[in-house]
């Protein structure tokens, strides 16, 4: 996320997922400092064990250059506007899986 926090904090608590904040994600497919933040951010998941989604994917190639450079899970207006919780139990029952990068 955005928020001011130690990186001690992903040592000392207990989570299992990480999301790659949405003002990367923006500048993923065009700036090379944006993709080295991404990249590491990444490892660092992946080196803890955590799952880890985009937000804010907004494009096919950004949405494929995170999935080149490991990330699990996106989410963003590139893959479908929010739904409600009605709308969700539908997916689900009719067996529709979580989008994937």
């Amino acid at each position: 996320g955005a928020g001011p926090a130690s990186f001690d904090h992903l040592r000392r608590l207990e989570i299992d997922e990480m999301a790659l904040d949405g003002s990367i994600t923006a500048r993923v497919g065009d700036d090379a400092r944006a993709r080295v933040l991404a990249a590491g951010i990444l490892s660092i998941a992946d080196g803890l064990g955590l799952a880890t989604v985009a937000e804010g994917v907004g494009d096919d190639r950004q949405l494929r250059m995170l999935a080149d450079l490991g990330c699990q899970f996106a989410q963003g207006p590139h893959l479908g506007g929010a739904i409600d919780i009605g709308q969700f139990a539908s997916l689900l029952r009719a067996g529709r899986q979580p989008i994937r990068a």
